[in-house]
């Protein structure tokens, strides 16, 4: 995927996020706003009815006798001696007719001494105590009585509790994304400065490479080398060696291309049974034990880059006669290309991992030598052409890896 691609993604899932988690707060806030203000209607109302209880055969006074002094302080007007027994029965009753299920605490004003006579906390499971709040006096009635209610932002953030769940999970979300984008960007940014290192080496090495198979070639070639056997052996081993190396660098140049998106593909018509008769033959020599089965049809034909095609089969190919048996077949059928042997198989771990960068399982490691880039090169080719490629490989042994090509050969 493009960096323009993944920036856009990161960028619009920022911004959804961000938006879903405003309009949350926005919606939160007004819910609150609504919520206080049906409570302080219910309780308003409760106190109202309060007075009415406690002078019933009595004229109420003029004004609205309910004052909200503060969010969760109310003073109530009787132009008349309150009783404390009927004020706390009545108060309870009606703030329950209500709904107001939350401790109160009330305190009544006594004009002889001129302050606050503390009554009970009551809560809201009906038990009463001694608690004495502060209650300030007014200037503005004789008789009156004070409600308190200490936890009414509590009670307001209760009844929004699934909403207030709901803004919390979104902000941890939010944290949880942005932090996961963070990671991704420094790994990508990491993968991207391994890549370049990677790169950087196999260009250095490809000079000296080319003057190592140069002077092997020349040491080869030359009389007295090869009249020497031991001479001609190291010769030898120094121009296998070289000609390793130099594909290696090959194959980690051509990946760099392909994680870049830089791979050029020259698509063609390509006759899959001829491809695998040419690769099977340059493999043969290096593998004269193994009997090669090439059961692909003459007439089927894929779509695909002849060079990068040929080199998936010469990796898949190489590594079924390297690690699987004496007994290699290549089978084309429809829209898929499958190559088997009756090796020992892989396990199960190691098929999740196979087609990743560098990897190499424990057998493999022990058996040869190499960098583990055969499978992973194969599996970035796919992709670059649309193709599925998946490994099978049962407990009774074997392995089989498929190609699953866009259109029917």
């Amino acid at each position: 995927m493009k960096s323009r691609t993944i920036q856009f993604i990161v960028i619009a899932g920022f911004v959804v996020i961000a938006g879903i988690l405003i309009l949350q707060g926005l919606w939160l806030r007004k819910a609150i706003v609504a919520e206080q203000d049906r409570l302080d209607e219910d309780i308003h109302i409760a106190l109202l009815e309060v007075v009415k209880e406690l002078y019933r055969d009595q004229p109420l006074p003029e004004n609205n006798p309910v004052k909200r002094i503060s969010a969760d302080y109310y003073a109530v007007n009787t132009e008349a001696e309150i009783d404390a027994q009927l004020l706390e029965y009545f108060l309870q009753v009606e703030l329950e007719r209500r709904q107001v299920n939350q401790d109160f605490e009330y305190a009544i004003y006594q004009c002889e001494d001129d302050q606050m006579a503390y009554g009970r906390y009551v809560s809201s499971d009906g038990e009463t105590e001694s608690v004495g709040g502060y209650f300030p006096k007014l200037d503005d009635y004789i008789y009156y009585f004070a409600v308190r209610f200490p936890n009414r932002t509590r009670f307001v953030a209760s009844s929004l509790s699934e909403w207030i769940l709901l803004t919390v999970l979104m902000v941890i979300f939010l944290g949880i994304y942005s932090y996961a984008v963070m990671a991704f960007s420094r790994q990508r940014r990491f993968s991207e400065m391994q890549r370049d290192f990677i790169n950087t080496m196999a260009h250095e090495f490809k000079t000296p490479l080319a003057s190592i198979q140069l002077a092997s070639n020349y040491l080869s070639s030359y009389p007295a080398i090869e009249e020497d056997e031991r001479a001609k052996k190291y010769a030898a081993a120094l121009a296998s060696s070289s000609d390793r190396l130099n594909s290696e660098v090959e194959r980690i140049l051509e990946l760099g291309k392909v994680e870049s998106n830089r791979l050029p593909l020259n698509l063609s018509t390509v006759k899959v049974a001829q491809a695998v008769h040419e690769v099977v033959n340059a493999l043969s020599v290096n593998y004269p034990e193994v009997n090669w089965h090439n059961q692909v049809d003459e007439s089927y034909l894929v779509e695909a880059d002849e060079v990068h095609f040929k080199n998936i089969l010469f990796n898949l190919l190489d590594n079924a006669a390297k690690y699987g048996g004496s007994k290699v077949s290549i089978q084309a059928k429809g829209r898929c290309m499958t190559i088997s042997d009756n090796g020992p198989g892989i396990s199960i771990q190691d098929q999740k991992l196979v087609f990743k960068k560098f990897y190499r399982s424990n057998v493999a490691s022990k058996v040869l030598k190499g960098f583990g880039l055969g499978l992973y090169y194969v599996k970035q080719v796919a992709d670059a052409h649309h193709w599925k490629v998946s490994i099978v490989s049962p407990e009774l042994g074997g392995t089989s890896i498929q190609i699953q090509f866009t259109h029917e050969g």
